[in-house]
């Protein structure tokens, strides 16, 4: 999956356009530019997602970020206005399981119709305050590759949809009978579809029928056929029609194909010899309702799965200390503020803290070592025969550790979650946000993250998408370094420029800019004097 990613009208940020999220994306900026307020809503939405909230945001989290509320989140603490958060993932994928209790219905074999098959979308959620809470007000989905616009108007509680508007018709008005709600109040929860119950004769038939829009279908089709058709063989020609997504000339030509009955066969000529039929595109629309709704769900999952699966360290990072209390917890990913990095070293095992020391000191010089004594631990570091405690180095070495093992562990366990096993949601997407990993380093080693991050590209299977706020300049110029090397491709690291004015180059955004590198390693774009005024 790609992902591309923006918020407006949070703090300082408007008019800011999606952000393709890359293996390697560096924010720059002045201070209060805005560039952290955006990182950290990564894991602000990562709270969201863990928590059972009543609300689609979490802004306060003890343990991660801290917006305070909507009112002082939004810009200009004004309590009218609304926060957009804007979501466009591509190449999802999807496994197409809607039809398989149909299977035996169909004359396609059962394997054809739970293929995975790719999808592309954009997601956006207004939130608001609604009865002084905080709400989805309004959620956009679009599905450009099947031309299927999406608009949806949340009611006051948060849940419950008002109106499902695809392509400009509305569905409160075209399907009186038909419901819209979300699952729950959390921000990437499934959109339901429901119906009223139906006839008496519907209901005799059988089961499946009950999927939602398969009756409306069948409606249509119903004065345009040969009377003397069962309804269950025209349930099932619904049913077919359902499956896709629009009601394109192919598609028509694959139902003539695909149906025995002779009357439906003539409908559908009938379709393709003039546009102009009224049937065919309300039932073009109910197909594309129907396809956006299912698929809403899927990548609301998706999402979930990248955003649930963040990692993130924060910039006041806990400085060594002589000695730490030993609680004998298992740890599988470090806090925000590395507070518990002794517990987390204390719980790898001899073979994994050697592995961690042996790499550690590849980079950086030094190994890692873990004492433990009358229920306390201790840091040590090692060079060259000599072991130092953590507290008697330099502040820099507490500040880059937990950048380092976190780094390290996910790649090692591939994204295993808090506690320690792989979760359902597992995405094959992941984020690793990071404030100013830097802090307190000389340059020489700031720079010596850059092959830390490089290294964990080129190393792992299912890379992590390292979001970095910096205000490194020799971290970004050893990027360029590894680049003209061949470590790394220049199509998998940027630099995202925040302004603090509101006024970035980048003519399609205000506010931010964009700098590439080129193969030689050399930065396009990029502001002349940026580090010097």
């Amino acid at each position: 999956m790609q992902l591309s990613y923006s918020v407006n009208n949070l703090r300082s940020l408007t008019g800011l356009p999606l952000i393709n999220i890359r293996p390697i994306t560096i924010l720059v900026g002045r201070n209060s530019a805005g560039k952290s307020t955006f990182l950290r809503t990564f894991p602000l939405i990562k709270q969201s997602i863990e928590a059972r909230a009543s609300a689609p945001i979490l802004w306060f989290d003890r343990n991660s970020v801290d917006y305070g509320d909507f009112q002082t989140a939004v810009r200009n603490n004004n309590p009218e206005d609304s926060i957009l958060f804007s979501f466009e993932a591509q190449d999802v994928e999807v496994r197409n399981e809607r039809w398989q209790r149909h299977y035996y219905f169909m004359d396609e074999p059962y394997g054809r119709r739970t293929r995975t098959r790719i999808l592309s979308a954009k997601l956006d959620f207004e939130i608001g305050l609604q009865v002084q809470r905080t709400s989805k007000l309004r959620v956009n989905f679009d599905l450009p590759e099947h031309e299927i616009f999406t608009n949806i108007v949340v009611a006051k509680d948060g849940r419950r949809c008002e109106d499902v508007i695809v392509n400009g018709i509305s569905a409160a008005s075209m399907l009186p009978k038909t419901n819209f709600s979300f699952l729950s109040s959390a921000l990437f929860a499934p959109l339901r579809m429901t119906q009223e119950v139906k006839s008496e004769k519907t209901r005799q038939l059988p089961y499946w029928t009950e999927e939602p829009l398969i009756s409306d279908i069948f409606s249509l089709l119903k004065p345009h056929v040969d009377k003397r058709i069962a309804d269950h063989n025209l349930m099932l020609e619904a049913l077919k029609i359902l499956q896709s997504p629009r009601l394109s000339d192919d598609v028509v030509r694959n139902l003539i194909e695909r149906t025995e009955l002779r009357s439906v066969q003539k409908l559908y000529r009938k379709w393709l010899e003039s546009d102009d039929q009224r049937e065919r595109k309300e039932i073009d629309w109910i197909c594309a309702l129907s396809y956006a709704v299912s698929n809403y769900t899927n990548v609301c999952h998706a999402l979930q799965g990248a955003y649930g699966s963040t990692l993130y360290i924060g910039p006041a990072r806990a400085s060594g200390e002589r000695f730490y209390r030993n609680q004998e917890l298992e740890v599988s990913e470090i806090a925000p503020d590395g507070e518990n990095l002794p517990m987390f070293l204390a719980s790898l095992s001899h073979s994994e803290l050697s592995e961690f020391s042996d790499w550690v000191e590849g980079i950086f010089g030094y190994g890692i070592s873990v004492t433990r004594n009358v229920g306390h631990v201790s840091i040590t570091l090692k060079r060259d025969g000599f072991h130092a405690n953590v507290a008697d180095t330099g502040y820099g070495v507490s500040q880059v550790l937990p950048i380092l093992a976190q780094t390290w562990w996910a790649n090692r366990v591939r994204g295993r979650g808090p506690s320690g096993r792989l979760p359902s949601n597992q995405s094959t997407f992941r984020i690793f946000a990071m404030e100013q990993p830097e802090l307190h380093l000389h340059p020489a080693h700031q720079a010596k993250l850059a092959d830390v991050f490089v290294e964990a590209y080129a190393q792992s299977k299912r890379p992590i998408h390292y979001v970095i706020e910096t205000h490194s300049e020799s971290l970004i110029n050893r990027l360029g370094e590894l680049i003209e090397d061949g470590k790394i491709p220049s199509s998998a690291v940027q630099i995202v420029i925040f302004s603090d004015d509101g006024n970035g180059t980048d003519p399609n955004g205000a506010g931010i800019s964009i700098s590439n590198f080129d193969e030689q390693g050399h930065l396009k774009s990029w502001p002349y004097g940026f580090f010097s005024y």
